[in-house]
């Protein structure tokens, strides 16, 4: 439970974060709270559903009070783009990530497009989960009274079809850090140390390879590389 936070002392919404910012939270662990294990994952039926949720509340928020929406959320949206966002000057770079792991022959053989497009890993062709999440973001819309018609599963999956395509970098980049094992994870207060992850294999095992494999396989062949 958040008890409460600030990014500053200031009044204004729009206030950049100061020293003044702080968060108040309570202790899971207390509680008995665990992270999962990032080399096992989580149920997908209960993050589709979960995810669900979450969504559907911000689709309720703006339908329901689009004024709070406007001055709270919309705050915080920006575009996702097809191009990798800028980490600062000391990245080393997709490119320099993809010759670590040229030695698989799905990646060597797609390099070139790989290179070119150079941003969860729910597979969309596993149509049991993709219907689970649309149940459930459909029921949740319906619990608050809004229109779930208006949001077909059809029309969901055109949606995925427009936007898979940006996210291929975050989701290459999000697939390396939590395959690492926990004895693996660099200080993320050291930059270097933090880049050091993207410029190694080391602590990756053989099922972060096949993830790789995997990943780049599915974009390839659903036209969206």
């Amino acid at each position: 439970m958040c008890y409460g936070a600030r990014t500053t002392r200031g009044g204004g919404i729009d206030q950049p974060v100061d020293l003044s910012s702080s968060i108040l939270l309570e202790n899971l662990k207390v509680s008995g709270y665990r992270l999962a294990d990032r080399l096992v994952g989580l149920d997908l039926r209960y993050v589709a559903t979960r995810l669900a949720r979450f969504h559907a509340t911000v689709v309720v928020i703006k339908l329901k009070k689009p004024d709070v929406f406007k001055e709270t959320v919309m705050k915080t949206i920006f575009e996702v783009k097809k191009e990798p966002p800028y980490f600062g000057d000391d990245f080393p770079g997709l490119i320099a990530i993809l010759e670590v792991l040229s030695h698989l022959p799905v990646v060597n053989q797609h390099m070139g497009k790989l290179k070119e497009e150079m941003g969860n890993m729910i597979n969309p062709r596993d149509k049991r989960l993709m219907v689970m999440y649309h149940s459930e973001f459909s029921k949740c819309l319906e619990i608050f009274g809004c229109d779930a018609e208006a949001f077909a599963y059809d029309d969901f999956l055109k949606k995925i079809e427009i936007e898979a395509p940006k996210i291929f970098f975050r989701a290459f980049m999000i697939l390396r850090i939590s395959s690492l094992a926990e004895s693996n994870v660099p200080d993320l207060s050291n930059k270097s140390k933090m880049f050091s992850v993207f410029k190694e294999n080391s602590g990756l095992g053989d099922t972060y390879f096949k993830k790789v494999e995997n990943l780049v396989k599915e974009f390839v062949d659903r036209n969206w590389l």
